[in-house]
């Protein structure tokens, strides 16, 4: 047990303890707002706290096993995915289909934009997006399109097979890791 606490005291940075500031406010002021219930908003924000600190702990665990592992990057998307599944399976198991698939669509929406920051801070939005390039815009715009045109029609059969038949092209059309693995490195 000590081993576990003496893990999560160096695992947070300021970030962490920002964006942990930042939900109790968000849920307060919501709160206030909206003449809710402080004291439940509170306790609900303090619970989204603890859950924040052990997924990211846990995430921290499973990418330190699989540190050398070919993958590491796709299986790290997979895995930080369990927490939409959550709130997918809650929002459908009480009938609110409109909650349940905010979370994942929203960050459909959310990462290509966070991705184009990051890019364009790191300098090497060029490289990645060069205009004569036409799959990473392709995979961006569809990706964010998709999130978008959920909110914009009712979800109808056609939304679905659309969203799927979409979802089998981008994965057939994502970049394979061609780089051969040292002989002095097996993979996990």
């Amino acid at each position: 047990m000590r081993q576990l606490v003496a893990g999560l005291s160096t695992h947070f940075d300021r970030f962490d303890v920002l964006g942990w500031a930042l939900v109790l406010i968000v849920f307060l002021v919501s709160a206030g707002i909206t003449h809710g219930h402080l004291l439940h908003a509170f306790l609900g924000s303090l619970g989204i706290v603890v859950l924040m600190l052990m997924v990211s702990y846990s995430i921290g665990l499973i990418l330190g096993i699989l540190e050398n592992h070919e993958k590491l990057g796709e299986l790290s998307g997979y895995i930080t995915n369990g927490p939409e599944l959550l709130c997918v399976l809650v929002g459908l198991a009480n009938a609110q289909w409109k909650f349940g698939v905010s979370v994942p669509l929203g960050s459909n929406f959310a990462n290509p934009v966070l991705f184009l920051i990051s890019a364009l801070l790191a300098a090497s939005f060029w490289g990645l997006f060069n205009p004569f390039k036409l799959k990473p815009w392709l995979l961006l715009l569809g990706t964010m399109g998709l999130a978008g045109w959920f909110y914009l029609n009712p979800p109808v059969w056609l939304w679905v097979v659309v969203a799927t038949g979409s979802t089998v092209v981008f994965y057939l059309l994502k970049p394979h890791d061609t780089t051969p693995i040292p002989e002095d490195e097996t993979p996990v």
